[in-house]
C-alpha cells in the first residue's frame, strides 16, 4: 500500500494563523505545538541522556570549527538523528583536512581550490611523510624496493636537502601518484606518517566512506550503531589533534561551554566561562579526564 508522509499538522495551522493575523487561534495553535514538543522531549529524555553519555569521552578541546561541528554532530546523535550525525561526521573529516592544509605547504591552491578537490588526495597528501632522513630514505626504503621503476619514481618524487629528502609537492597532488608513493612505503614496511597516528588516518578514511554509503543510499540499516561509531572515531581524531592534554594549556585561556555555540537549542544550559591565570587555578577548577575519547 502506498504511504504518504504528512508534515506536523499543528505547525501548518500555526503558520496559517500567523499569516492571517488570527491572534486567538494563533495562541491556541502555538500552545498545542509547545505542548507536543515538550512532551516529545520529556518522553524520550532518558534515551537521549544515555546516548549523550555514550557519545562523550573527553572534556576539553581547542576551539576549532571542526570541534564545534563535532558537538553539533553529538547533539544530532543524542536526539536520534542518526543519518544526520553520520553525514556531519563525514563533513568533519573534510574540515580537518582544510584546517591542516591551511597550516602547511601544499600543491592544492587556496581554500576555494582545496574545496574543489576530492577528499582522498587531500587526506593522503596530509598523511604522507614529506620529510625523510637520508639514511632512512636510502637504507630503509630504496634498498628494500626490488622494482627499478618504482624505485626511480619514488626517488624522483623527492629532492635531497643536506641530510633529508623532501617531497616535491607537485608529485603529491594526484591520487594516482600518492597511491604509488604509499605502495612503495608499504613494500618497505615504512609505517611513519605525518600529522596523524595510523589509527586516526584509518578512522578518517572509514568515517568518510561510511558517510558516503549513507549519503548515496548504499546503506540504510544500523544507523544508530554507525552514528555512534562515527562520532566516537571523530572524537578520537579531534582529541588527538586538538585535545587539551595538560594544565598549562589552561593558563591565559577562557573556557566556555561548547553548547553555548547553539543557543537556539541549549537556551537553558549553564554556559560556564572561566579564565585561568595560574596552573593552580586551572587544576582546582578542572575536571579534566586525561583518557582519550576511544578507550582501547
Amino acid at each position: 500500500m502506498k504511504q504518504i508522509l504528512q508534515e506536523f499538522e499543528h505547525i501548518l495551522r500555526l503558520r496559517e494563523f500567523i499569516s492571517t493575523g488570527d491572534k486567538l487561534r494563533q495562541k491556541q495553535a502555538y500552545n498545542e505545538v509547545k505542548e507536543s514538543l515538550g512532551n516529545e522531549y520529556v518522553d524520550n529524555i532518558d534515551e537521549k541522556i544515555l546516548r549523550w553519555i555514550s557519545a562523550t569521552k573527553a572534556e576539553y578541546f581547542l576551539d576549532k570549527k571542526s570541534v564545534e561541528t563535532y558537538f553539533e554532530a553529538k547533539m544530532l546523535y543524542r536526539d536520534g538523528f542518526f543519518r544526520g550525525c553520520i553525514s556531519v561526521c563525514r563533513t568533519i573529516c573534510e574540515m580537518v583536512c582544510y584546517e591542516i592544509l591551511t597550516a602547511i605547504d601544499h600543491p592544492f591552491g587556496d581554500l576555494n581550490a582545496i574545496e574543489q578537490e576530492s577528499y582522498s588526495p587531500l587526506l593522503k597528501f596530509i598523511a604522507f611523510p614529506k620529510t625523510i632522513s637520508k639514511t632512512d630514505f636510502n637504507e630503509k626504503i630504496l634498498k628494500l624496493i626490488p622494482d627499478g621503476d618504482e624505485k626511480n619514481f619514488f626517488k624522483s618524487s623527492f629532492t635531497l636537502q643536506k641530510d633529508k629528502y623532501i617531497l616535491k609537492n607537485e608529485n603529491g597532488k594526484t591520487s594516482k601518484n600518492l597511491n604509488r608513493l604509499f605502495a612503495v612505503l608499504k613494500l618497505a614496511d615504512h609505517k611513519a606518517i605525518d600529522n596523524f597516528s595510523s589509527d586516526s588516518f584509518q578512522f578518517l578514511n572509514d568515517i568518510y566512506d561510511l558517510g558516503s554509503d549513507y549519503i548515496h543510499g548504499r546503506k540504510t540499516t544500523d544507523q544508530e550503531k554507525d552514528a555512534l561509531l562515527s562520532i566516537d572515531r571523530v572524537g578520537f581524531v579531534l582529541f588527538e589533534l586538538y585535545g587539551v592534554n595538560g594544565i598549562n594549556e589552561f593558563i591565559g585561556s577562557v573556557v566556555i561551554s561548547a553548547y553555548s555555540r547553539f543557543p537556539q537549542i541549549h537556551t537553558g544550559i549553564n554556559f560556564m566561562t572561566e579564565f585561568f591565570s595560574t596552573p593552580e587555578a586551572a587544576l582546582k577548577a578542572s575536571r579534566y579526564d586525561s583518557k582519550e575519547p576511544n578507550d582501547k
